[in-house]
């Protein structure tokens, strides 16, 4: 029990530094990690010819600003696109762990810990799934409701 108890703490201690820590943004996944690494450079070598093209052929000004204007926008809807993945993933993850921790709350209905821990990590969950990362009345409401039918109250 002690040893749970524990894991428990460990856990809390956790999501506690990664909510300090601001990691909304951040995956430990490699492999994703090689994809991004892979976009950037390539966004850099599109920038890069885009440039050496805009020197090279000494070319007016309107194309210049049209290329540029170009480059911007095309930063900023890949960038968009880039984010929405990211948080869909990071909602998905979320779900998930908040999933499992209503699951051991059910388990052991009359741990505090583990209601502790649910409720940490539904906040982390619901606030994950807002554009500003902001809990509203209505999921503090929700995960209240979804401790208590978990807990079987």
């Amino acid at each position: 029990m002690n040893k749970r108890n524990e894991e428990i703490k460990r856990i809390l201690q956790e999501e506690k530094r990664i909510r300090s820590n601001h990691d909304h943004y951040k995956t430990p996944n490699e492999n994703k990690l090689k994809k991004r690494s892979v976009g950037i450079i390539l966004g850099i070598v599109l920038i890069l010819i885009s440039l050496s093209y805009i020197f090279i052929k000494k070319t007016d000004p309107g194309t210049i600003a049209a290329i540029l204007i170009f480059l911007l926008v095309g930063i900023f809807v890949f960038r968009n696109i880039y984010f929405k993945r990211l948080n869909e993933e990071i909602g998905a993850d979320m779900y998930e762990k908040y999933q499992q921790a209503l699951f051991k709350l059910s388990q052991n209905p009359k741990d505090t810990l583990l209601r502790q821990q649910a409720l940490a990590i539904g906040r982390m969950y619901y606030s994950s799934s807002r554009p500003n990362h902001l809990l509203t009345v209505y999921d503090e409401t929700a995960i209240a409701n979804d401790i208590h039918a978990a807990s079987g109250e």
